[in-house]
């Protein structure tokens, strides 16, 4: 990385603008589907940071065993989340 002599804020700017639309099309992109039920949008955000194994979802959701599977499959069902080997859950949008 190097140094940028800037004199000005339209400077700064310009310098900054390609990392922030990146980053703004990347916050959109991992977005919660608005569409959803209260239940999937809840069990979708948990999604957004990555691949969880079923047993931690539950965990971390506070949700039944069978409210979580059931919300699951509706995900599934609407491809916004696939479920991997060995149990694990990752969402196919992020």
């Amino acid at each position: 990385m190097e140094a940028k002599l800037v004199d000005g804020i339209e400077a700064i700017v310009e310098e900054l603008a390609p990392t922030a639309k990146s980053l703004l099309a990347g916050s959109k992109k991992n977005s919660v589907p608005e569409n959803l039920s209260q239940n999937e949008k809840y069990v979708y955000s948990l999604l957004v940071f990555g691949e969880i194994h079923i047993d931690s979802l539950i965990e971390n959701s506070r949700l039944l065993p069978e409210e979580v599977s059931a919300t699951l499959m509706q995900l599934e069902l609407c491809g916004l989340v696939r479920q991997m080997e060995g149990k694990m859950v990752v969402s196919t949008t992020g």
